[in-house]
């Protein structure tokens, strides 16, 4: 993580709840890249293959 922050981007993207996770695998990394890198984190969402009553909680 620090070799990429070292390249320099406005932002590092990370997708909440990839691969059908709760998040909280998303959530260590996003703390992790607030605490330890000058770059701010950015959690997105993905709903392709979600069902719709899942997306409209």
């Amino acid at each position: 993580m620090r070799r990429l922050a070292a390249t320099g981007p406005r932002f590092i993207s990370v997708t909440y709840g990839a691969g059908g996770s709760t998040g909280g695998r998303s959530l260590g990394l996003l703390r992790f890249i607030r605490r330890e890198t000058p770059i701010p984190p950015l959690a997105h969402l993905t709903c392709v293959g979600t069902p719709t009553r899942v997306r409209t909680r």
